[in-house]
C-alpha cells in the first residue's frame, strides 16, 4: 500500500487547480425543508453549527484533493472527477459564493459546501472543474493531448485510496450484518 500523497508532490505534479476555501458544514435538515422555515431556523442553527474549516483544492489529474491548509495533511480521500457535480449555489447559511459539491458514490452520495474569497474564485473553481471532468472523459478514452507522467502516478495513489476505503466499508457493512464486533473488524485493519 503506497502512502497518501503529500501536498508538496502533487503540487509538484502541476495541478490544473490551487485553490484556497472553507468548507461549510450542510444541516440536512435544512435543505429538506420549505425556505421559510428554514430562514427561521438557520439563525438558531448558526450558532449550534461548528465554523467553516479552512481547506485547500487541488485538481491533478482525475482526482479532487482536499487539504488542511495549517498541516498540509490530506482530509479524506480524494474525490473521483466521475463522481462530482457542482454548481454554484448559496449556502443556507451564509451569504458568501459557495459551490454546492455533489459526490456520488455507489454506496451514498454527499454534500459539501465550500466557500471561496472572490465570486472570482468561484467561477475559476467551477470552470476548471467542468474543463477537467471533460478532460478527463477524453482521458479514459485514450484520446487526450494533455499527458502527464506524474497526474498517472498521483491517479494511481489516489485510485489505491479509493478502493481500500471501499474495501473497509464493504468489510465493516459484512461485519454489521453478521452481527460482528467492531474491535475484531478494527483489528483486521491493521
Amino acid at each position: 500500500m503506497s502512502p497518501s500523497p503529500s501536498l508538496a508532490s502533487l503540487l509538484a505534479s502541476s495541478p490544473s487547480l490551487d485553490l484556497p476555501c472553507s468548507k461549510h458544514a450542510a444541516p440536512a435538515l435544512l435543505l429538506c425543508l420549505p425556505s421559510s422555515l428554514a430562514s427561521l431556523l438557520s439563525r438558531l442553527l448558526l450558532l449550534l453549527l461548528p465554523a467553516p474549516k479552512p481547506r485547500r483544492l487541488l485538481l491533478v489529474g482525475g482526482y479532487l484533493y482536499k487539504f488542511d491548509p495549517s498541516t498540509s495533511a490530506l482530509k479524506g480521500t480524494p474525490i473521483p472527477l466521475g463522481s462530482v457535480s457542482a454548481s454554484p449555489s448559496p449556502h443556507p447559511l451564509s451569504s458568501v459564493p459557495c459551490a454546492r459539491l455533489r459526490v456520488s458514490s455507489p454506496s451514498a452520495s454527499k454534500t459539501r459546501y465550500y466557500s471561496f474569497a472572490s465570486a472570482e474564485d468561484l467561477s475559476l473553481f467551477l470552470s476548471t472543474l467542468a474543463a477537467r471532468k471533460a478532460e478527463q472523459i477524453k482521458r479514459d478514452m485514450g484520446h487526450s493531448r494533455v499527458e502527464d507522467p506524474s497526474w498517472k502516478r498521483a491517479d494511481a495513489r489516489a485510485g489505491q485510496l479509493v478502493s481500500r476505503k471501499g474495501r473497509i466499508a464493504g468489510m465493516l457493512s459484512r461485519r454489521e450484518r453478521e452481527g460482528g464486533d467492531f474491535e475484531e473488524t478494527v483489528g483486521l485493519l491493521r
